[in-house]
């Protein structure tokens, strides 16, 4: 009797191109792309929501090319011992360091440092928003309004906008109860709680993937950039989505339990849904990575070799079985998952009466805004009368695809792709996503004129925090394009993340287009930076041994 084992493909964990890796490596060449256009053409592009910083893009990009190797070759030096590769563990989980780290440390020591520096994070955000609080409009001021009810013609255009008005309504009517007259303050600490929830998640997720140490970078990095962005000020679906972001992928890498993990996953996809439509992609891209990690496994089983005989107890009959209960209650679990995120949404979402179903805005209205020559594939208000100003959700549907041939019609190929090079400039180009670009931002704020409002921009033109933003979005983008595109294998988990950013960046290249969009998945971002930074302080250590 023999037993198969599968044989280690060694091969090709060196591999460029593998299906274990599809997801990050076609997201790398899209991120290669966005570094030429956002270095080289932004400058002196003339593309929307242009801020004065992308006028020396490539001075920022060689201070964040000294920043991530001045640090990784400090690292270098001080542990020299600490070398971890992520590529060289199946799955990118790197068990055997994580196993070592807590060997030397104890085991409360790293959820009491990430526990302190969240609490300081929240209550240094508590002090910002206390000394930077203003009212924003757009639409965030539409769904924060304790009028929004009466708001029919708007969520008559957008009814995704009805759960998070719902959420804000009854957030605001709780903490009325409390005593909190301030609702729109509430709703902005609640904001601020997201987004600190958001970067401890993604820290355990770091900690999973690369480590305790890089796990401390990470939240270091994440906490400056996206804890202490401006946009913590705002109440909308950027904040409040990014937890579900994140939930979603500490579900997947976290959660040793598959019924519970798929039962979150799915909980967690139904309900940001409904807060921000992207977050649909986090849950596209698992399904892209276990397929992918899917197909390798069968071409993995199809290099066997033969081994010596194994005797177990279990029949193959017996695991087949097991194994069938086992898919069929995590089944279940997704399925139950839907159901109840199905139902609070419904229970949750803004009651608002006389709405008109057939004004509802598709796909298809952001499609032509997308590519509207005029507004370079921002919002454009004219669309937006194009598409009100019909009859049905036939003829809307219609008009929209008749615009958006003739508009490519008339461009031809040439403009086209000059269009979606501007389109990739707004996305990428600015570190601060577009702060204070949109129109009627702050309609009130206090006549206090406090430093973190002049640092923010809140109360004048100049927005001062912008070119250290600038620097550390480089440093970001480059160490997630070294991750991305190193050669080997670094892991399911790092493939559905780039699963996640393609389609992120493909919808926002292809529909309207804005930086904003792209704070939601932030901490992914990092996320795969870290991995890459930690790449090149592992070739540091070697260039460091060599010399020795």
């Amino acid at each position: 009797m023999h037993s198969e084992i599968t044989a280690k493909p060694e091969a090709n964990k060196r591999r460029f191109w593998s299906w274990a890796a599809l997801g990050q490596r076609l997201f790398g060449i899209y991120l290669a792309t966005v570094l030429m256009l956002i270095i080289f053409v932004a400058p002196g592009e003339a593309y929307a929501a242009k801020r004065p910083t992308a006028l020396v893009n490539p001075l920022y990009c060689v201070l964040a090319v000294l920043v991530v190797l001045g640090g990784c070759f400090l690292k270098a030096m001080l542990w020299p011992n600490q070398h971890t590769d992520v590529a060289a563990f199946p799955l990118g989980l790197m068990d055997e360091v994580r196993q070592a780290e807590q060997r030397k440390s104890p085991h409360w020591l790293f959820p009491a440092i990430i526990g302190i520096g969240s609490v300081l994070l929240f209550l240094l955000q508590m002090f910002i928003m206390s000394q930077a609080f203003f009212v924003t409009g757009w639409d965030a001021g539409i769904v924060t309004s304790s009028e929004a009810a009466n708001n029919k013609a708007y969520f008559s255009n957008y009814p995704n906008q009805l759960f998070l008005a719902g959420v804000f309504a009854k957030l605001m009517a709780y903490g009325a109860h409390l005593g909190l007259m301030n609702g729109y303050g509430l709703l902005v600490g609640v904001s601020c709680l997201c987004v600190t929830l958001s970067l401890v998640l993604v820290t355990y997720v770091a900690r999973r993937l690369c480590g305790t140490g890089a796990a401390c970078v990470f939240f270091t990095v994440a906490a400056v950039f996206v804890g202490l962005s401006p946009w913590i000020l705002v109440p909308y679906s950027d904040t409040y989505g990014m937890l579900f972001t994140s939930l979603i992928l500490w579900f997947y890498v976290c959660c040793p339990i598959a019924s519970i993990r798929w039962f979150g996953i799915a909980l967690c996809s139904c309900i940001g849904y409904a807060i921000k439509p992207t977050i649909v992609f986090a849950l596209v891209a698992i399904v892209a990575a276990e397929a992918c990690a899917c197909i390798t496994r069968f071409g993995n089983k199809q290099k066997t070799v033969a081994g010596p005989a194994v005797f177990i107890t279990n029949s193959p009959q017996r695991r087949g079985l097991r194994r069938v209960a086992m898919s069929a209650l995590t089944v279940m679990a997704a399925l139950l998952g839907f159901l109840l995120g199905n139902a609070l949404v419904s229970q949750g979402s803004l009651k608002v009466e006389g709405l008109d179903g057939s004004k509802a805005f598709s796909a298809t209205h952001f499609l032509m805004m997308g590519f509207n020559p005029q507004t370079r594939g921002v919002y454009s208000l004219e669309d937006v009368q194009l598409s009100d100003a019909q009859p049905n959700p036939r003829a809307r549907r219609d008009k929209n695809l008749s615009v958006f041939k003739e508009r490519l019609e008339n461009a031809g190929f040439g403009q086209t792709l000059m269009l979606l090079g501007d389109k990739v400039c707004t996305n990428y180009a600015d570190g601060t996503f577009a702060w204070k670009v949109e129109g009627n931002f702050v309609v009130h704020t206090s006549r206090d004129n406090t430093l973190i409002k002049k640092i923010y921009g809140i109360k004048n033109e100049d927005v001062p925090f912008a070119p250290i933003f600038q620097v550390i979005w480089f440093a970001v983008l480059l160490g997630a394009l070294i991750c991305v595109l190193k050669r080997g294998y670094a892991g399911k988990y790092v493939n559905m993340m780039g699963f996640s950013l393609l389609f992120l960046s493909g919808f926002l290249t292809l529909f309207e287009c804005r930086a904003r969009y792209l704070f939601l998945y932030s901490p992914y971002f990092i996320l795969l930076a870290v991995v890459g930074w930690q790449h090149v302080a592992d070739w540091a250590h070697a260039r460091r041994a060599r010399l020795v």
